[in-house]
């Protein structure tokens, strides 16, 4: 508790409904008491949320397999609006990368999709156009 005091401020009906929504994606008790000692913030959103990103997820060909590995290496994914994702997966196609590629980053590196299009990535590739042949 002294390592993760926000898990203090989680309201219990928050807390109850990510705990049906993962119990209902096929995690079991222990892998729900794992994820929320590792990943407490996790338990702090709203199931709509995390359960918008499954479907989105989904949708772009991950499993459900790959879906519960993402939830334990980067479950700040499952904060951010889908919206947000789609905006930079669109980003990323528009400069050439394939929908398999785009899975593979995502499934490698999560956290990328975490950083701002604006602030992070446009200026980086604005960066690479002006002084590599991309």
């Amino acid at each position: 508790l002294h390592q993760h005091p926000q898990v203090l401020d989680v309201r219990p009906e928050v807390g109850d409904a990510m705990v049906q929504w993962l119990t209902e994606f096929g995690l079991s008790e222990l892998g729900i008491a794992k994820l929320f000692s590792k990943h407490p913030s996790l338990f702090t959103g709203a199931r709509s949320t995390a359960e918008s990103m499954a479907q989105w997820l989904e949708e772009l060909g991950f499993d459900k397999n790959s879906i519960r590995d993402l939830l334990d290496r980067a479950p700040a994914l499952f904060h951010l609006k889908v919206a947000n994702l789609k905006a930079k997966h669109s980003f990323f196609k528009g400069i050439g990368f394939s929908d398999a590629q785009i899975f593979q980053i995502l499934s490698r590196i999560p956290s990328l999709f975490g950083r701002s299009l604006d602030k992070n990535w446009k200026p980086r590739f604005a960066l690479l156009e002006k002084h590599v042949s991309v």
